[in-house]
């Protein structure tokens, strides 16, 4: 027990009290951040994706990616077709105001050939789903980017943000923002055989 002989005594002991509190905190904090980071970084999704932004004449690199119905989808098993990538989440008011005419686009450029992937990035299967299904564009091909990871690797910081990409392979645009549908289509005219 300590013995303190005057009242500045006790006042700095406590002060030294509150100071090692809140270091503790602090500290508390960093540890229950750096282990959230660590859990949301394990991945379902297989990436190796180099670490810089994908820009126009990229080749897309490979990664894996799962969809919603549960299947797994490797964009090297996408050449041949001519690929839109739309990256989105239920929160985005631009997302969801270009979901409707995406979905009806999006089911005529599949028509012909193409393979339309909405990724959803950050969002949990249950709320992508509830979303879903409160907007009745459940038939849109949806795969969850949950963790991030791909989105990252790409240089995807903001929402929605589009990319076309020809049968070959390659980025022939990367539209950050929202389409409508004539956007959309004269997009999607220049990956089109």
């Amino acid at each position: 027990m300590a013995v303190y002989n005057s009242e500045e005594e006790i006042r700095n002991s406590k002060k030294s009290n509150q100071r090692l509190l809140v270091g503790l905190i602090i500290l508390a904090s960093i540890l229950a951040a750096l282990l959230a980071w660590m859990f949301l970084s394990s991945s379902r999704n297989s990436v190796s994706l180099p670490s810089r932004p994908i820009k126009v004449g990229d080749q897309v690199p490979n990664w894996t990616i799962t969809m919603m119905d549960g299947k797994h989808i490797d964009m090297r098993d996408l050449r041949g077709s001519p690929v839109w990538l739309n990256f989105w989440a239920s929160w985005c008011g631009p997302c969801r105001a270009e979901m409707p005419d995406m979905a009806i686009v999006g089911k005529k450029f599949e028509s012909k050939g193409g393979k339309l992937i909405a990724i959803n990035v950050g969002e949990s299967e249950g709320t992508i789903r509830s979303y879903l299904e409160t907007t009745g564009l459940q038939g849109l091909p949806v795969a969850m980017d949950s963790d991030g990871k791909i989105a990252n690797a790409l240089g995807i910081y903001t929402l929605p943000v589009h990319v076309f990409i020809t049968p070959d392979g390659k980025v022939v645009d990367v539209h950050m923002g929202s389409l409508d549908a004539k956007a959309m289509e004269e997009e999607l005219s220049k990956i089109q055989r």
